[in-house]
């Protein structure tokens, strides 16, 4: 393969669509930021797809099974130049995610709202990921909280899936391509609660918007063993 300048890389456009060249110039950036990367299958709206075949796909799952995530952008941007691969991370390689109901992301996030954002902040159509360190246990007796287990599947944005897309909240550039400190970011969200955000929204829970539902990864946008 060619060596193409990094910077030409991310200015490229893809010539199949625009969606494509999305993806791909977000998968090259996230290498080129050291955040590992797997190619998985595309979704087209109303099914999964391998992507370079376009045949059919049991949901969202890595195109290449069992292999190492990808944090050479040249080879990254190679992989994406294929097929509009969605893209994946696995939990506590470089972060992990915790995810929330959009809300309490929300007040969570609005505790630190001066200088660098407390974390990166993913939200989707069931819920909110927040990208913290992978080092601490999560707070006890806080409602809707779930951390991504070691090599667990992470949609990262733009990446598509049944149940819609997903995008970023505060972008990773936005806070300096760090995960949040676990801590910092329990204690935001143990502060939301207990200054009522629980109360006041938790008739919201039963919405699809604000309760982030995981356990079919055909439906939620957050995560997957398979």
């Amino acid at each position: 393969m060619s060596q193409v300048p990094l910077e030409a890389m991310l200015q490229a456009r893809s010539v199949w669509n625009p969606e494509h060249a999305r993806l791909r110039e977000a998968a090259v950036e996230y290498a080129a930021h050291s955040w590992g990367v797997l190619p998985g299958t595309g979704c087209d709206g109303t099914r999964y797809l391998l992507g370079h075949t376009g045949d059919p796909a049991p949901g969202l799952v890595p195109v290449l099974r069992g292999a190492r995530t990808l944090r050479d952008p040249r080879q990254v941007w190679h992989w994406w130049s294929l097929a509009p691969y969605s893209i994946l991370a696995r939990a506590a390689e470089q972060f992990t995610v915790l995810h929330l109901p959009v809300w309490l992301a929300t007040e969570a996030l609005a505790r630190h709202s001066r200088g660098t954002p407390l974390c990166p902040a993913i939200v989707g159509p069931s819920g909110a990921a927040l990208v913290i360190t992978p080092d601490v246990e999560p707070p006890e007796g806080v409602p809707n909280l779930a951390v991504a287990q070691p090599g667990e599947l992470i949609p990262l944005p733009p990446t598509r899936t049944l149940a819609g897309s997903i995008t970023w909240h505060v972008t990773p550039e936005q806070a300096g391509w760090y995960p949040g400190q676990a801590e910092d970011v329990y204690d935001a969200v143990i502060t939301a609660v207990a200054e009522g955000g629980y109360r006041a929204h938790r008739d919201s829970d039963r919405d699809r918007r604000a309760t982030p539902r995981r356990r079919n990864p055909d439906e939620v946008p957050y995560g997957s063993h398979r």
